[in-house]
């Protein structure tokens, strides 16, 4: 399309825009923005506001020297963290489970522990380390041995620093 020129009506040539062009191609006509009812507009905004008072609220806590428990969730849905619903939380238990064994889970603490065994209660899910056979066994065996492994006493406190 870059070549292409159009003939202005003074007899000068002028590039024609891309965009000129695709506005007029009628197969793309459906995909143009559509402006959000009022509705939408509304459930945006609350959303966002929701979002700011409890990050201000969070920020206060943290002001006043309170602890602040952060849930472990899904911040888009609110639910806890499954196998299977985003493919880059897969991948990171998985390189964090890798990590864990390769130190034989010296660092582990009850919390991470039992965090990463309900991450992994259902292996029949679609988890996206399943698509590397080999990666895959290598993770159901490290599983099999956090779940037997014994945190160490100093584990809560070496994990802290």
């Amino acid at each position: 399309m870059g070549k292409r020129l159009s003939q202005a009506r003074n007899g000068h040539t002028n590039p024609i825009s891309p965009l000129a062009i695709r506005s007029q191609d009628r197969s793309i006509q459906g995909t143009a923005f559509k402006s959000p009812t009022p509705q939408t507009e509304d459930l945006y905004i609350k959303s966002v506001n929701t979002t700011v008072d409890h990050y201000r609220a969070l920020l206060e806590g943290l002001r006043t020297s309170q602890v602040v428990a952060l849930p472990n969730c899904d911040l888009d849905s609110g639910n806890p963290t499954r196998a299977a619903e985003y493919s880059l939380a897969d991948e990171t238990y998985a390189k964090l489970l890798a990590q864990l064994a390769n130190r034989d889970f010296d660092l582990t603490t009850p919390p991470l522990r039992e965090n990463i065994v309900q991450f992994y209660s259902d292996l029949s899910a679609p988890i996206e380390t399943k698509k590397g056979a080999t990666r895959w066994q290598s993770l159901l065996v490290s599983l099999d041995q956090l779940k037997s492994a014994v945190p160490a006493p100093g584990a809560a406190i070496s994990a802290a620093k």
